[in-house]
Protein backbone atom coordinates (compact mmCIF):
# COMPACT_ATOMS: atom_id res chain seq x y z
CA UNK A 1 0.00 0.00 0.00
CA UNK A 2 2.12 3.07 -1.05
CA UNK A 3 -0.57 5.95 -0.20
CA UNK A 4 0.66 7.76 1.94
CA UNK A 5 -1.30 8.89 5.27
CA UNK A 6 -0.28 11.33 7.76
CA UNK A 7 -1.24 10.48 11.09
CA UNK A 8 -1.72 14.11 13.15
CA UNK A 9 -0.67 13.48 16.73
CA UNK A 10 0.61 17.55 17.69
CA UNK A 11 -0.85 20.84 17.08
CA UNK A 12 0.81 22.16 14.60
CA UNK A 13 3.09 25.78 15.40
CA UNK A 14 1.28 28.62 14.20
CA UNK A 15 4.49 30.41 14.59
CA UNK A 16 6.13 28.78 11.93
CA UNK A 17 3.63 30.23 9.59
CA UNK A 18 5.13 33.83 9.73
CA UNK A 19 2.20 35.15 12.41
CA UNK A 20 3.24 37.61 15.15
CA UNK A 21 1.49 38.05 18.99
CA UNK A 22 0.38 41.68 17.43
CA UNK A 23 -1.20 39.78 14.40
CA UNK A 24 -3.31 38.21 16.75
CA UNK A 25 -4.06 40.73 19.27
CA UNK A 26 -5.70 42.91 16.55
CA UNK A 27 -8.22 40.12 16.06
CA UNK A 28 -11.74 40.44 17.02
CA UNK A 29 -14.77 37.80 17.55
CA UNK A 30 -17.90 38.29 17.74
CA UNK A 31 -20.25 35.73 20.07
CA UNK A 32 -23.65 34.81 19.03
CA UNK A 33 -25.48 32.84 22.14
CA UNK A 34 -28.77 32.11 23.05
CA UNK A 35 -29.68 35.40 24.21
CA UNK A 36 -29.38 36.19 20.44
CA UNK A 37 -31.52 33.53 19.53
CA UNK A 38 -29.31 30.84 19.08
CA UNK A 39 -31.85 27.32 20.25
CA UNK A 40 -28.53 25.54 22.03
CA UNK A 41 -25.20 26.65 22.85
CA UNK A 42 -23.25 23.75 22.43
CA UNK A 43 -23.00 23.82 18.57
CA UNK A 44 -22.28 20.53 16.47
CA UNK A 45 -22.30 21.41 12.56
CA UNK A 46 -22.25 24.62 10.82
CA UNK A 47 -22.48 25.27 7.47
CA UNK A 48 -23.09 28.51 4.49
CA UNK A 49 -25.69 27.55 1.82
CA UNK A 50 -25.06 29.05 -1.13
CA UNK A 51 -27.67 31.65 -0.54
CA UNK A 52 -25.80 32.79 2.16
CA UNK A 53 -27.78 31.48 4.86
CA UNK A 54 -25.42 30.20 7.98
CA UNK A 55 -27.36 26.64 9.16
CA UNK A 56 -26.56 25.88 12.93
CA UNK A 57 -26.87 22.38 14.24
CA UNK A 58 -26.81 21.99 18.16
CA UNK A 59 -27.75 20.07 20.41
CA UNK A 60 -31.62 21.77 20.49
CA UNK A 61 -32.33 21.93 17.37
CA UNK A 62 -31.05 23.58 14.03
CA UNK A 63 -30.82 27.28 13.62
CA UNK A 64 -31.05 29.10 9.85
CA UNK A 65 -29.41 32.56 10.52
CA UNK A 66 -29.73 35.51 8.37
CA UNK A 67 -27.70 37.63 9.37
CA UNK A 68 -29.99 39.52 11.29
CA UNK A 69 -31.77 36.83 13.35
CA UNK A 70 -32.84 32.84 13.43
CA UNK A 71 -35.65 30.41 12.25
CA UNK A 72 -35.28 27.29 14.50
CA UNK A 73 -36.28 23.85 13.62
CA UNK A 74 -36.82 21.02 15.81
CA UNK A 75 -38.94 17.81 16.26
CA UNK A 76 -42.58 18.60 15.89
CA UNK A 77 -45.32 16.01 17.57
CA UNK A 78 -47.34 16.86 14.75
CA UNK A 79 -45.36 16.21 12.31
CA UNK A 80 -44.27 12.78 11.61
CA UNK A 81 -42.03 12.56 8.93
CA UNK A 82 -40.25 15.54 10.65
CA UNK A 83 -36.67 15.66 12.81
CA UNK A 84 -37.62 13.07 15.56
CA UNK A 85 -34.33 14.21 17.58
CA UNK A 86 -33.41 17.90 18.07
CA UNK A 87 -29.53 16.75 18.08
CA UNK A 88 -28.35 17.76 15.01
CA UNK A 89 -24.94 15.61 13.18
CA UNK A 90 -24.10 17.12 9.86
CA UNK A 91 -25.30 19.37 7.78
CA UNK A 92 -24.71 19.28 3.99
CA UNK A 93 -25.53 20.88 0.61
CA UNK A 94 -25.19 19.12 -2.74
CA UNK A 95 -24.14 20.34 -6.05
CA UNK A 96 -27.65 20.70 -6.96
CA UNK A 97 -28.38 22.61 -3.95
CA UNK A 98 -30.34 20.62 -1.70
CA UNK A 99 -29.92 20.83 2.11
CA UNK A 100 -29.46 17.59 3.62
CA UNK A 101 -29.12 16.91 7.62
CA UNK A 102 -28.70 14.37 9.83
CA UNK A 103 -29.69 13.79 13.38
CA UNK A 104 -28.77 11.91 16.41
CA UNK A 105 -29.69 8.27 16.59
CA UNK A 106 -31.75 8.29 13.08
CA UNK A 107 -32.70 10.59 10.70
CA UNK A 108 -31.62 11.61 7.40
CA UNK A 109 -33.22 14.84 6.40
CA UNK A 110 -34.00 16.90 2.84
CA UNK A 111 -34.77 20.41 2.74
CA UNK A 112 -38.07 21.61 1.17
CA UNK A 113 -37.11 25.34 0.81
CA UNK A 114 -40.23 26.17 -0.77
CA UNK A 115 -42.69 24.81 2.13
CA UNK A 116 -39.55 25.52 4.59
CA UNK A 117 -39.61 22.18 6.20
CA UNK A 118 -37.55 18.64 6.54
CA UNK A 119 -38.74 15.74 6.01
CA UNK A 120 -37.36 12.10 5.85
CA UNK A 121 -35.27 11.47 2.76
CA UNK A 122 -36.88 9.45 0.16
CA UNK A 123 -35.81 5.71 -0.05
CA UNK A 124 -33.40 5.77 2.49
CA UNK A 125 -33.77 4.05 5.72
CA UNK A 126 -35.71 6.27 8.72
CA UNK A 127 -33.64 4.21 11.03
CA UNK A 128 -30.08 4.79 9.56
CA UNK A 129 -27.61 6.63 11.25
CA UNK A 130 -25.48 8.98 9.52
CA UNK A 131 -22.29 10.37 10.85
CA UNK A 132 -20.65 12.25 8.00
CA UNK A 133 -21.82 13.21 4.47
CA UNK A 134 -19.75 14.30 1.58
CA UNK A 135 -20.04 14.73 -2.09
CA UNK A 136 -17.32 13.71 -5.22
CA UNK A 137 -16.05 14.28 -8.35
CA UNK A 138 -18.92 13.26 -10.48
CA UNK A 139 -21.89 14.68 -7.64
CA UNK A 140 -22.13 11.21 -5.61
CA UNK A 141 -23.32 12.12 -2.32
CA UNK A 142 -21.65 9.56 -0.10
CA UNK A 143 -22.69 9.12 4.10
CA UNK A 144 -20.97 6.96 6.77
CA UNK A 145 -23.05 5.46 9.24
CA UNK A 146 -24.93 2.88 11.02
CA UNK A 147 -27.92 0.73 9.85
CA UNK A 148 -29.15 -2.28 11.73
CA UNK A 149 -25.88 -4.17 13.26
CA UNK A 150 -23.52 -2.76 11.15
CA UNK A 151 -20.81 -0.14 9.86
CA UNK A 152 -22.08 1.67 6.47
CA UNK A 153 -21.24 4.24 3.74
CA UNK A 154 -23.97 4.49 1.48
CA UNK A 155 -24.30 6.50 -1.76
CA UNK A 156 -27.03 8.66 -3.18
CA UNK A 157 -27.22 8.65 -7.40
CA UNK A 158 -28.79 12.07 -8.06
CA UNK A 159 -29.49 11.31 -11.39
CA UNK A 160 -31.70 8.15 -10.69
CA UNK A 161 -32.50 9.25 -7.11
CA UNK A 162 -31.61 5.86 -5.90
CA UNK A 163 -29.77 4.88 -2.79
CA UNK A 164 -26.89 2.09 -2.42
CA UNK A 165 -26.39 1.02 1.10
CA UNK A 166 -22.79 -0.96 1.44
CA UNK A 167 -22.04 -2.72 5.10
CA UNK A 168 -18.32 -1.96 5.97
CA UNK A 169 -18.20 -4.51 9.06
CA UNK A 170 -20.37 -5.96 11.82
CA UNK A 171 -20.69 -3.11 14.42
CA UNK A 172 -22.93 -1.89 17.25
CA UNK A 173 -21.00 1.19 16.77
CA UNK A 174 -21.24 3.33 13.40
CA UNK A 175 -18.73 4.55 10.88
CA UNK A 176 -17.70 8.22 11.56
CA UNK A 177 -16.24 9.06 8.12
CA UNK A 178 -15.23 8.40 4.45
CA UNK A 179 -12.92 10.07 2.26
CA UNK A 180 -12.26 8.93 -1.15
CA UNK A 181 -8.21 8.87 -2.45
CA UNK A 182 -6.95 9.19 -6.09
CA UNK A 183 -6.63 6.04 -6.28
CA UNK A 184 -10.24 4.94 -6.17
CA UNK A 185 -10.25 3.58 -2.32
CA UNK A 186 -12.37 5.03 0.56
CA UNK A 187 -11.24 5.67 3.98
CA UNK A 188 -13.51 4.27 6.36
CA UNK A 189 -13.10 4.89 10.33
CA UNK A 190 -15.30 2.98 12.62
CA UNK A 191 -15.92 4.11 16.45
CA UNK A 192 -14.11 2.41 18.97
CA UNK A 193 -13.94 -0.38 16.01
CA UNK A 194 -10.50 0.76 14.14
CA UNK A 195 -10.06 1.96 10.73
CA UNK A 196 -10.74 0.34 7.10
CA UNK A 197 -9.78 0.86 3.54
CA UNK A 198 -12.56 0.34 1.31
CA UNK A 199 -12.97 -0.53 -2.35
CA UNK A 200 -16.32 0.46 -3.86
CA UNK A 201 -15.02 -1.20 -6.72
CA UNK A 202 -15.56 -4.55 -5.90
CA UNK A 203 -16.67 -3.99 -2.11
CA UNK A 204 -13.60 -5.57 -0.73
CA UNK A 205 -13.01 -4.00 2.88
CA UNK A 206 -9.66 -4.17 4.29
CA UNK A 207 -8.38 -5.78 7.83
CA UNK A 208 -8.29 -3.44 10.27
CA UNK A 209 -5.73 -0.48 10.25
CA UNK A 210 -5.41 0.51 13.86
CA UNK A 211 -2.40 -0.79 14.53
CA UNK A 212 -0.61 0.53 11.79
CA UNK A 213 -2.23 3.86 11.96
CA UNK A 214 -0.64 4.23 15.80
CA UNK A 215 -3.57 6.11 17.24
CA UNK A 216 -6.47 4.75 19.75
CA UNK A 217 -9.07 6.26 16.87
CA UNK A 218 -9.88 8.54 13.99
CA UNK A 219 -12.37 11.48 14.34
CA UNK A 220 -11.07 13.75 10.68
CA UNK A 221 -10.07 13.06 7.49
CA UNK A 222 -8.40 15.58 4.77
CA UNK A 223 -6.42 15.08 1.65
CA UNK A 224 -4.76 17.62 0.68
CA UNK A 225 -3.53 18.88 -2.78
CA UNK A 226 -0.68 16.34 -2.80
CA UNK A 227 -3.09 13.18 -2.52
CA UNK A 228 -1.88 12.89 1.33
CA UNK A 229 -4.16 11.91 3.60
CA UNK A 230 -4.51 13.68 6.95
CA UNK A 231 -6.07 12.40 10.10
CA UNK A 232 -6.34 12.97 13.67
Amino acid sequence: MNKRISAVIVALLLGNFGFSQDDFRQLTFNRITEEDGLSNRHVTAIHQDKRGFIWIGTEDGLNRYDGYGFTIFRPDTAVSDGFQHAWIRCIHEDQQQQLWVSTAQSGLFLYNRKEEKFSYAPGFPEDAMVEEMVEDDEGTLWLAGGYRGHAIVASYDTSTRLWNIRPIISSIDPAMGILPDRDGYYWVPVRDNGFYRWNSRDGSVSENLKQQLGIPFVDKMVADATGTIWMG
